[in-house]
């Protein structure tokens, strides 16, 4: 699960249980980590954040996507 570090201090170790270090994440990084570990995580809301989602790309006009391009290229 992709979560993203909000917290007060640069940078954090984020480890496991077991004590393992799973990654090293700075503020303002996301990071994949084991979705029970970001669970846990997430329930410090003021270090941790769900990461943002990218928003998808709106269609160009006239309903083509970028990758039609050389299609339409070769149409003409």
């Amino acid at each position: 699960m992709l979560i993203t570090y909000v917290g007060p201090h640069d940078g954090v170790e984020i480890r496991l249980p077991d004590g393992a270090t799973v990654a090293v994440c700075q503020r303002g990084q996301s990071i994949d980590v084991p979705e029970a570990e970001a669970m846990r995580l997430l329930e410090q809301p003021s270090n941790w954040q769900p990461a943002p989602t990218p928003a998808p790309q709106a269609p160009r006009k006239g309903g083509k996507q970028a990758d039609d391009t050389a299609d339409a290229a070769e149409e003409d």
